[in-house]
């Protein structure tokens, strides 16, 4: 998975942690996947902080 790119990794994560199946995530308009991403990497940042 560390060569998946951006897209694949945000709709994995929402899988893994939100349940969501891929087609919900893809099925998001543009501007609300990548706030999602943004949201992502947020999240990410303050586990690895915490």
């Amino acid at each position: 998975m560390a060569e998946a790119d951006p897209e694949t990794m945000a709709a994995y994560y929402c899988f893994v942690n939100l349940g969501w199946p891929p087609s919900k995530y893809d099925a998001l308009p543009y501007r609300e996947r990548e706030l999602v991403m943004a949201f992502i990497q947020k999240e990410i940042r303050s586990r690895k902080e915490a």
